[in-house]
């Protein structure tokens, strides 16, 4: 197997960042972080959207109905990109 380099910027990530770990004050005004244990500052910088993407999918959007997600179907995926 070949090595591949993959450039890309790295920082400062959360390391855990899922929906349990975003709280939202009822007024919808505030929004906090909570869980910073895995924290890092030598990751990709999206590794932290990605993962809350994939929560979201197979998380929330599963809790929220009695279907199972489908990770392939095009309508999940357009309600994530309303929320980003």
């Amino acid at each position: 197997m070949t090595d591949i380099a993959i450039s890309c910027e790295t920082g400062r990530i959360h390391g855990d960042l899922n929906s349990n770990n975003i709280l939202v004050a009822p007024s919808d005004t505030e929004i906090a972080l909570i869980d910073f244990a895995l924290m890092r500052e030598d990751l990709p910088v999206l590794t932290d959207i990605a993962k809350l993407e994939v929560d979201l999918v197979f998380s929330v959007l599963d809790n929220s109905s009695a279907e199972v997600v489908d990770p392939d179907s095009v309508a999940n995926w357009r309600v994530i990109s309303l929320i980003f």
